[in-house]
């Protein structure tokens, strides 16, 4: 039976998976760390800027209190601007999702020329509802996005999950602080094949109003998987 065993691994006929799927490291990796300090972790170590971020650092979270309270600056070569395929994954709370018109709360998105290149925004219309968004030429006719139809609460932790496969896929979801899904949407027509190339640096906050709090950004130069989706959702990597 040992021998019968070898044979059938040795061909490719037996496939076992003793672990699950996990997905690599994020190649941005924003949180809290000691000394009320947000650092990105990432293996690039990347220097942030903050205005208007104040750290709880007991309680984990950061609140940002205005768009752009923590930047990445741009820097040419930065895996993370290339424009290619991309998991974005972001842990946040809102004190009240209602505001008079959608928001950012992250992303590559200059609110002074309104020129974009991708980004998490809320919907406010009947409670929160994440978007993610993606654009090939830097404007709003160049824009796609992929709405998730389900709302969110105010007053709970959430992660929303954005993946962008060229060409070919975008999607978003929602996950309620015990992990469970609140709902995924998926476009597959009309994806760009490639993101408009700029220096607009990445930033995380929204509008004062709603009141955004977060304990972690993370980017992954690839698409992760649904089962490596969860996984990092659940903190069973």
């Amino acid at each position: 039976m040992k021998l019968q065993t070898a044979l059938l691994a040795a061909v490719g006929l037996l496939v076992f998976h003793p672990f699950p799927a996990s997905a690599a490291d994020p190649i941005l990796d924003i949180g809290i760390a000691k000394n009320d300090r947000i650092v990105d972790s990432s293996r690039l170590k990347r220097k942030l800027e903050t205005a208007g971020a104040s750290v709880y650092e007991k309680e984990g979270f950061a609140a940002l209190s205005r768009y752009g309270a923590i930047k990445v600056p741009f820097k040419d070569g930065d895996p993370f601007f290339e424009g290619k395929k991309t998991t974005w994954m972001l842990r946040c709370k809102f004190d009240d999702l209602l505001y008079s018109s959608s928001y950012t709360i992250a992303g590559r998105w200059d609110h002074g020329t309104d020129d974009r290149i991708i980004a998490f925004t809320i919907s406010p219309e009947k409670g929160g509802h994440p978007r993610f968004h993606v654009a090939s030429q830097g404007t709003l006719d160049s824009s796609q996005a992929v709405v998730l139809k389900e709302g969110i609460m105010a007053g709970t932790w959430i992660t929303i999950v954005g993946r962008y496969k060229p060409g070919l896929e975008l999607s978003v979801q929602a996950f309620d602080e015990d992990g469970g899904e609140i709902g995924s949407a998926v476009m597959r027509s009309g994806i760009p094949s490639r993101l408009f190339e700029s220096d607009i640096p990445f930033s995380l906050g929204g509008p004062k109003g709603v009141g955004m709090q977060f304990t972690r950004f993370r980017a992954w130069d690839s698409v992760l998987s649904d089962q490596e989706v969860v996984a990092a959702v659940t903190g069973s990597e």
